[in-house]
């Protein structure tokens, strides 16, 4: 029904959700701060590195992670526009994302 009203709409998980499940299941809190940090990331160099310390760390914890789908959760893998980033840095912003 969303995508109907809202074609353009994109589904993603909440990432404060999503980080209190892999802290309950994984017990680490290092790992929910590289993924708070991979999910804010503009590009997928920086995602890599994030996302590469919770594969070393918890590689269960980045198994489910790919599974969820890095589309889902991440801003450099986001499919869609994105017009409610917010960030401290706007020439950042509209500089790493040229469809804007």
């Amino acid at each position: 029904m969303v995508l109907t009203i809202y074609p353009a709409s994109h589904y993603g998980c909440c990432i404060r959700h999503l980080g209190e499940n892999i802290r309950n299941y994984f017990h680490s809190s290092k790992v929910v701060s590289h993924l708070y940090k991979a999910a804010k990331a503009n590009d997928r160099c920086e995602f890599k590195d994030h996302f590469n310390q919770i594969r070393d760390l918890v590689p269960k914890a980045a198994e489910t992670l790919e599974r969820i789908g890095f589309h889902r959760w991440s801003r450099a893998f986001c499919p869609k526009n994105r017009y409610n980033i917010m960030t401290s840095h706007i020439a950042e912003s509209l500089f790493k994302h040229p469809h804007l």
